[in-house]
């Protein structure tokens, strides 16, 4: 699942990785977190967000359309940065 596509480094096995994306399509937060965080991402801002290193599961199931995203975005990276990495 963390191993990333041939064709998509931010892109496993039905998981998003918290890697570039070589592109302009920001789905995690890469320069803010660790390598090994990865999520799954659902229909309007839905979030699982697992970080190993942390020892951290960040669950949202909020609503929040796509003009919203890159500051639900930016707000989870905070949450996930206030723990440290083990």
């Amino acid at each position: 699942m963390t191993t990333a596509s041939p064709r998509a480094p931010d892109y496993g096995a039905m998981t998003w990785l918290n890697r570039d994306s070589g592109g302009e399509r920001h789905v995690l937060f890469p320069e803010q977190g660790p390598d090994s965080l990865f999520a799954a991402v659902g229909h309007l801002g839905q979030y699982v967000i697992v970080s190993p290193k942390q020892q951290l599961v960040v669950v949202r199931l909020g609503k929040t359309d796509d003009e919203q995203r890159a500051a639900l975005v930016d707000k989870l990276a905070k949450i996930v940065a206030l723990y440290p990495q083990s």
